[in-house]
């Protein structure tokens, strides 16, 4: 399983973060207003099928930087 994170600079007022998988299909997103983003929090992020899965972010209101982060779990 997985949490992917995002932040980005004050002068982001929101930043969105999709993961999809292999076909391209949305497994999960946030589109929260804010410079922080975090997936696999709430709702858990294991992927079921096999294959490249992708994360897609994108500023959505304002300007500026931005770094992603992922980190792999085991459930417990």
């Amino acid at each position: 399983c997985y949490v992917a994170a995002a932040v980005g600079e004050d002068s982001i007022a929101a930043l969105d973060m999709t993961m999809v998988d292999p076909n391209g299909s949305p497994v999960i997103r946030d589109e929260d207003e804010g410079n922080e983003v975090i997936l696999g929090m709430r709702n858990s992020l294991c992927p079921s099928v096999p294959g490249v899965y992708r994360i897609r972010v994108r500023v959505a209101e304002g300007s500026g930087a931005y770094v992603v982060q992922l980190y792999g779990h085991d459930i417990i």
